[in-house]
């Protein structure tokens, strides 16, 4: 306000710029005079807050306590060492590819400097479980920048890395332990750690390392020999001989069977691979029996960190679904170690002729377990594998027979197999199974076939007492048919007045009197007509009849006229 009475009128555009100047001028001092006031109470309140330690009351020496703080200042004396990171292997790590996989490569940083190591030229491709592998080595002085991260990220071409997640280690609280250099500085631990992200929660994977610290001035050793294990190309047979006890599907009493085995596991990289294979089809298999001699032939890599074969039995239906069986699980990763451990510790590797495993022959019951039709059926082959359905728990639906054979490719292509019964058909031969078979020369043989011996065995029984039954029948209406036909023309007869009734039978008495035979009461003709007229009433010839009359003739005249030829006697009552 003074400068502007000082001033000549001036106009009122340049008298209200004056004006801001003027005020922006005594604003900017009061804020001056406001921050060096803030100082001061701040200065006062630290003079306040001093604590004053009493000495014995303290936990820590003052020498030791007075060593923590030139370390914390920097003021201790640096030393020049020399880091060495081995990553071996990575586990579980979180997928970020649209695949369900990642393909991930390790960067090793120290904050607070610019030093980064690894590539992602390195990186492992689709895989959960990635073999790194890598050293990684540099020089950094202790005390300084001494946390050393870790990075897992996830190459992604033509775009950003994305990062899967990270580890940190601090290298001071490492090099300044008494416990580290006395029991791991010559050989340090291996060690699984966890990796997170700053946006996530939970574990994102782990990565196994170790880490090595020397002093640049000493003798530093050399690097590990660190190399991933070999990676052998196997090849698995697979025979299946035959089966018994399977439950019949057919209405027939028959199956359509044949045999799926599917491989299932997860390779060293963890990623899950699969393969199912199956035996030509027994068609027509009766007696719960049925016969394959099919070899089947997979290939994969190993290591594995898990491996199963399935082996499921079926009955073929062309119209309707096919009808499930039985299956069962045979763990393989056992077989899998004994062959990666036999190929490392031969010399001639997967070369040696004892690089080779075989399931077990140890049978899954006694040789009693199939019945007495098992026993006729000869030496078992292989394995005897029960099956079981989920559906009818523990109640068991057949046995398989199969056998197992593992080796390396190497070996493999040196002494080949053909699938299923094809050549070269060795270890072991298997023949022609033996089945039946339909011919148009047997046409009721192939007919029992189809149907079944079941559906046959019923035919029969049911044929059988239809037979029975119309032939029961039959005589039924035949006699039923006489009856009617004789007492519906008798009843006709008699309501004409044409009906005459049968003559009566002749009645013939013969007395025996004081033990010996009379003939007396011949009562045939009491009107005593002569013998022609009784014959002719009997039907019989004169001279074949044995006839008197009423009161006649004694017991003598009896046996003498019962001796003629051709007589004979008829007793009546």
């Amino acid at each position: 306000h003074d400068e502007l009475l000082d001033d000549e009128p001036l106009d009122a555009a340049r008298g209200l710029k004056k004006f801001k100047g003027a005020a922006t001028k005594a604003l900017g001092k009061v804020n001056v005079l406001k921050a060096k006031k803030q100082r001061e109470m701040r200065a006062l309140m630290r003079e306040d807050s001093k604590f004053v330690p009493v000495e014995s009351m303290a936990s820590v020496k003052k020498e030791d306590f007075a060593d923590l703080q030139r370390l914390v200042s920097g003021q201790m004396d640096s030393s020049r060492i020399t880091v060495r990171t081995t990553i071996i292997r990575g586990k579980n790590m979180r997928p970020l590819d649209l695949s369900g996989l990642c393909d991930p490569y390790v960067r090793i940083e120290l904050e607070g400097t610019k030093k980064s190591y690894g590539s992602f030229k390195d990186h492992v491709k689709e895989t959960l479980a990635p073999w790194f592998y890598k050293t990684y080595e540099f020089q950094t002085e202790l005390p300084g920048p001494s946390q050393m991260v870790c990075k897992v990220l996830d190459y992604d071409k033509g775009g950003k890395d994305d990062l899967i997640g990270s580890t940190t280690i601090d290298l001071e609280d490492r090099w300044f332990s008494d416990k580290w250099n006395a029991d791991f500085a010559a050989l340090p631990p291996l060690e699984m750690r966890r990796l997170s992200h700053p946006t996530a929660t939970g574990s994102q994977g782990l990565v196994e390392l170790f880490v090595e610290i020397f002093e640049e001035d000493g003798a530093i050793p050399r690097l590990f020999d660190v190399k991933p294990p070999e990676v052998i190309e196997v090849e698995m047979r697979v025979c299946v001989f035959k089966a018994r006890g399977l439950v019949n599907k057919d209405f027939g009493g028959t199956n359509d069977a044949f045999v799926k085995c599917g491989l299932v596991g997860i390779d060293h990289k963890q990623t899950r691979f699969s393969e199912t294979r199956e035996t030509d089809t027994h068609y027509f298999s009766d007696e719960h029996k049925a016969s394959f001699n099919y070899r089947l032939v997979y290939r994969f890599t190993l290591p594995v960190l898990k491996a199963k074969l399935r082996i499921s039995a079926f009955d073929r239906d062309m119209i309707i679904s096919t009808d499930s069986i039985g299956e069962a699980v045979i763990p393989l990763t056992s077989m899998c170690q004994d062959l990666m451990r036999l190929v490392r510790n031969s010399p001639e590797g997967v070369l040696s002729p004892k690089a080779a495993v075989e399931m077990s022959l140890k049978t899954s019951g006694s040789f009693l377990a199939g019945g007495l039709s098992a026993l006729l059926d000869g030496a078992d082959s292989g394995v005897w594998v029960p099956l079981y359905h989920p559906s009818k728990g523990a109640v068991k639906q057949g046995e398989v027979e199969i056998r197992i054979d593992m080796l390396p490719v190497s070996r493999a292509e040196i002494r080949p197999v053909g699938k299923g019964r094809n050549q070269p058909n060795r270890d072991p031969e298997l023949p022609e199974p033996i089945r039946k078979k339909l011919s148009l020369l047997d046409p009721l043989g192939a007919l029992a076939t189809i149907l079944g011996p079941e559906f046959m065995r019923k035919f029969l029984i049911i044929t059988i007492c239809m037979a029975c039954t119309g032939g029961a029948g039959y005589l039924a209406v035949m006699f039923a048919n006489d009856f009617f036909s004789a007492y519906v023309t008798m009843w006709v007869q008699k309501a004409s007045g044409t009906y005459v009734p049968p003559p009566s039978p002749p009645s013939t008495t013969v007395i025996y009197q004081n033990g010996s035979s009379s003939l007396g009461d011949f009562d045939l003709d009491r009107s005593g007509a002569n013998a022609s007229a009784s014959a002719s009433l009997l039907g019989l010839e004169e001279d074949d009849a044995l006839l008197g009359r009423a009161g006649g003739g004694d017991a003598g005249d009896a046996l003498a006229l019962a001796s003629t030829p051709g007589a004979r006697l008829f007793a009546a009552g």
